[in-house]
């Protein structure tokens, strides 16, 4: 009987330690408190008790509107999980948008901060997900702003590990603008009484490592979106999906890392020397129209892009792949 028992046990340790991260729950001995709003998410992440376990039990939406001061950094700064069980957690800051002027602001913010902790994210359901958006301008606005709606830092002395779970930086939004115009470098208007659609993008970062900080990513979706070009120059600035600072440290052991919107996939003085890659799929999305200011998508804007089916680089260095790896560009 007792040998039947351990081989009973020793079968269900090897199922368990077969289990993708993105599967494993709370054990029993680690406190599950379910969390169904935004007050109560955030009381979680800034005050909540070392070691717990943190389930989503309904969508959240937050949101700023225009004119507001927008979104105030979450700082986690307990060594906690939180498991989105299928669920979204939808941000949408509209600071940069004043519907007053009519101008939108330039603007950046990020959503959580991993301050001196661990921090952990899983989703045990599968199709959960973490948005942040700006406020996209009406058809009647001048100038569009320069929004960068991140989602995570990491800080020093700090991880963020990820098992699951899709996380999405910034949006494309299309409308149609009435009138528009489009300035030269000089901010001669060339032209103008444009009616037509027009393409805005509001950029950022899924996870922006900082020196001392570590991201590990074991599966789920990152994605990053955005890139830039000062008028009709052909310099161009792009955005990432995972953000390397010197100093960082970021292991891939699988999931998917998607640079949208022109971005790139990875970014940072640190890539060279803080980029780990075990496993994982790599992918650029190209943006395939303009990305307008001054209201038209005849031409390059303050903020357009400088050419159609404008791709960002995967940013991996040789040195960052650590075995024989398929690797993807799509």
């Amino acid at each position: 009987m007792k040998k039947r028992i351990l081989s009973m046990l020793l079968a269900l340790t090897m199922i368990v330690g077969m289990l993708p991260m993105g599967v494993l729950t709370a054990t029993a001995a680690t406190t599950v408190t379910e969390v169904d709003s935004w007050e109560e998410l955030e009381a979680a992440l800034t005050s909540g008790t070392d070691g717990s376990y943190y389930v989503l039990t309904e969508d959240i939406e937050h949101s700023h509107e225009p004119g507001s001061n927008g979104h105030s950094t979450i700082y986690i700064r307990r060594n906690i999980t939180l498991d989105l069980n299928g669920h979204k957690i939808v941000c949408k800051d509209e600071s940069n948008k004043n519907d007053y002027t009519g101008k939108c602001e330039s603007n950046s913010r990020t959503l959580f901060h991993v301050a001196n902790s661990d921090f952990t994210l899983n989703d045990s359901v599968g199709g959960g997900k973490i948005s942040f958006t700006a406020g996209n301008t009406s058809f009647d606005v001048r100038f569009l702003g320069y929004a960068t709606r991140n989602i995570f830092s990491v800080g020093w002395d700090s991880t963020l590990i990820i098992n699951g779970g899709e996380i999405a930086a910034g949006s494309t939004y299309k409308h149609y603008m009435s009138d528009g115009f489009h300035c030269s470098r000089d901010w001669t208007i060339v032209f103008q009484n444009y009616n037509g659609n027009v393409i805005q993008q509001s950029h950022g970062s899924a996870v922006t490592v900082q020196a001392g900080g570590k991201l590990v990513v074991n599966d789920g979706e990152l994605s990053g979106r955005g890139m830039s070009a000062w008028r009709e120059s052909t310099t161009t600035s792009r955005d990432e999906a995972i953000e390397i600072q010197e100093g960082a440290s970021v292991v891939i052991n699988g999931g998917t890392v998607i640079g949208k919107g022109g971005a790139d996939v990875f970014d940072g003085n640190g890539v060279d020397d803080g980029l780990t890659i075990l496993g994982g799929t790599f992918k650029t999305d190209k943006h395939d129209n303009f990305q307008v200011a001054g209201n038209s998508d005849m031409g390059v804007g303050t903020h357009g892009i400088a050419a159609t089916g404008a791709y960002g680089d995967l940013g991996i260095p040789d040195s960052a792949w650590k075995n024989e790896l398929s690797r993807i560009q799509v």
